[in-house]
């Protein structure tokens, strides 16, 4: 089995979105490969569309106190069990592992050889825990990718961040002048908007280091009557962009102090539409005087893209 954590070895970014995942290769030389995007049977998407609820929500690791701790006992036991039956560790779990597994499937066929670990980036859902994501890569087989500047599996945003070329630094594996570069990078306000055929959904941080985005409650929604698809079920079409508009502008409205969005990075196989940006662009010019960066390049494989290159700076790191 090959050495994944060699420094020529490539890294390997997944992205679980809410309707499909995507796979991309960093490859020692700079380059990427964008793999493949694929999709699951319907249950997927009515599972991520159960964990954007409210009461999908439990307490989860890491615990805040003691008595989260001991509330969710109940649900680790039955979770532990499960694995020693050779089971997912949850039903929700065997559907993320089985997308997971069909990223790895594509992924090997791409390199031409086996890969043992992978950094896997996901939505912000409410309801979707990092537990889950470990435990779905470990029952496909895999090994979660952590480094020296990340501890746990990013949310997209700030892997989309960094998979526009921002909040990381150039002199990785030079730790010294990586935290010196780092220490200058401006503090960013950023919107994030996926935009797929299934759902619609936007996020608000504030970034310097991508790999420790200022996450603020309620400053992430996501609307599942609002996707590309569903369009044809609306009778007005300018009533469903005036809504959609709308939705970018509360979010960005959110913040207390009305800082100006700095980046837009947009994210889904539908962001490039030529109506969704003439929209974009009309709540963004509401929204504050000068427009702000957008990062349009690559939205489908964007976040798969930064998670890979997480992936090759965890391996050089530890190399």
């Amino acid at each position: 089995m090959r050495d994944t954590r060699s420094s020529v070895a490539p890294g390997i970014g997944f992205d679980l979105s809410t309707s499909y995942g995507t796979a991309v290769i960093r490859h020692h030389n700079g380059s990427f490969t964008n793999v493949a995007k694929v999709e699951l049977v319907s249950e997927y998407k009515e599972m991520m569309q159960r964990l954007s609820l409210e009461f999908s929500k439990h307490s989860s690791p890491p615990y805040e106190s003691i008595k989260e701790c001991l509330s969710d006992e109940p649900r680790q036991i039955l979770r532990a069990a499960r694995k020693r039956l050779g089971f997912p560790a949850s039903s929700d779990v065997g559907l993320l592992s089985e997308l997971i597994h069909h990223l790895r499937t594509r992924t090997e066929a791409s390199l031409g050889q086996s890969i043992d670990s992978v950094v896997v980036s996901f939505s912000r859902n409410i309801a979707l825990y990092e537990e889950d994501i470990n435990d779905a890569l470990e029952y496909a087989g895999l090994k979660p990718l952590t480094g020296s500047s990340f501890y746990q599996q990013p949310h997209e945003l700030a892997v989309a961040f960094a998979g526009s070329g921002l909040g990381i630094c150039e002199n990785y594996n030079v730790a010294e002048k990586c935290k010196e570069e780092e220490g200058r990078f401006p503090r960013e306000q950023v919107l994030a908007i996926s935009y797929t055929k299934d759902a619609f959904e936007v996020a608000l941080s504030t970034i310097d280091n991508a790999y420790q985005p200022y996450e603020p409650k309620n400053s992430h929604f996501i609307d599942w009557n609002l996707g590309e698809g569903s369009l044809a079920d609306h009778s007005r079409v300018d009533a469903y962009w005036a809504v959609v508009r709308r939705k970018i502008l509360e979010l960005s409205y959110r913040d207390y102090v009305k800082k100006p969005i700095t980046h837009v990075v947009l994210l889904g196989e539908s962001a490039l539409g030529e109506s969704f940006q003439r929209v974009l662009l009309a709540a963004l010019h509401e929204f504050q005087d000068e427009l702000p960066t957008i990062h349009r390049a690559d939205p489908l494989y964007l976040a798969a893209k930064g998670a890979a290159e997480f992936a090759k700076r965890a391996q050089e790191q530890a190399a």
